[in-house]
């Protein structure tokens, strides 16, 4: 029975791992999932509190770095002679990742999506810079070339450079505006970081309100609407024309597709301004101009599909554990019951404060 290496299942099923592979004109495609499966990894160090910069450069030939201000990689293989090269090809040894992670992470353990974006590049080289020394690994198509120690100089961090194999993706072009798309909403998603390309500059101060504010303009019916807490962020208002609009992430990571974290903020946004008003709204006609985003960090989210659009998980955090022999799983709350939660307190404080909101939709929208 022939079998295939890791790297090689990657290239063979790559959209098992990316999803859709495209030519670079649409935020789904697939460039541009390489590109965040680097972000990703370098914004779950400065969650942490290892540096906070975070610089992307693309040239027009399609080469992208991204360098972060984190800790490094620490030289755990170096017994191995290979330094850290095992982590990023064929493998599966990978660095633990901090409890604290895992409520902020979609991979789950740092160096799992790196190996894809290696793969899937005609060339890829990853360098750590950790306390005055430099690890570096070159990698064609995933397969390890050379490495090197050396001392230096550069501050801590990590910087990776590839460059999307074009045996995978074919013709493509990295396009400027989608790329200040992804990393507004990586600033926006992470207050306090700041994200570059090619010197331009991404920041957020208020989060999900910043990136609401920046898309609804004057067309909002009302101020917008911030909650925020250590799991749940939202953001929303009613526009005067556009049509229902959500947008969704877990774990900072955009949910294109949606999932149980969209269904429970359209089920009880309605409700809590039902409570608050006295009366019934019909669904249908309040979430006929509803404009909301809604983040909710998750231990070890479950997807509909490899490429990590769509939310499957039903609650909060599941675990198995084993006892006397056999396997036993336990959940936290359901997701859609913590959203309730969080809004019938938050909103529904709030709605008592601002009982122009209710008036403003109310005018907006009756007589149904």
């Amino acid at each position: 029975m022939e079998t295939i290496t890791l790297m090689e299942h990657i290239r063979i099923r790559s959209g098992m791992y990316i999803g859709r592979i495209g030519d670079g004109s649409r935020i789904t495609d697939g460039i541009y999932s390489l590109l965040r499966e680097v972000l990703n990894n370098s914004t779950e160090e400065s969650i942490l509190g290892f540096g906070n910069r975070i610089d992307v450069r693309i040239s027009e030939s399609g080469d992208v770095c991204v360098r972060d201000y984190g800790r490094g990689i620490p030289e755990m293989s170096e017994q191995r002679g290979e330094y850290f090269h095992y982590l990023f090809s064929d493998h599966n040894a990978m660095f633990e990742t901090p409890h604290q992670v895992s409520k902020v992470s979609v991979v789950g353990l740092n160096g799992v999506g790196l190996k894809t974006v290696n793969a899937l590049s005609s060339e890829f080289k990853i360098t750590s810079y950790r306390n005055g020394t430099a690890l570096s690994g070159k990698y064609q198509q995933g397969v390890s070339v050379c490495g090197s120690r050396f001392e230096t100089t550069e501050p801590d961090g990590v910087l990776v450079e590839f460059h999307p194999d074009k045996a995978i993706f074919n013709e493509y072009q990295y396009r400027r505006d989608i790329v200040e798309d992804i990393l507004w909403d990586y600033a926006c998603l992470n207050q306090g970081i700041i994200f570059s390309l090619n010197e331009k500059v991404f920041v957020a101060k208020d989060g999900l309100l910043d990136k609401l504010n920046s898309i609804v303009g004057d067309q909002a019916l009302y101020a917008p609407v911030h909650f925020k807490n250590d799991d749940i962020e939202i953001a929303f208002t009613h526009m005067k024309v556009m049509p229902r609009t959500i947008i969704s992430y877990v774990n900072r990571y955009q949910t294109i597709g949606g999932g149980t974290h969209e269904q429970g903020l359209m089920r009880y946004i309605p409700k809590v301004f039902n409570e608050c008003r006295g009366t019934s709204y019909i669904d249908d006609v309040f979430h006929r101009n509803f404009f909301g985003i809604i983040n909710i960090n998750i231990d070890s989210p479950v997807f509909v599909e490899a490429a990590k659009y769509t939310l499957a998980s039903r609650y909060l955090w599941e675990k198995e554990t084993k006892s006397n022999g056999s396997y036993k799983r336990s959940h936290g709350p359901a997701i859609s019951s913590v959203i309730g939660g969080f809004l019938r307190q938050e909103l529904g404080e709030y709605l008592t404060e601002h009982k122009d909101i209710l008036a403003a939709v109310e005018n907006h929208y009756l007589p149904f």
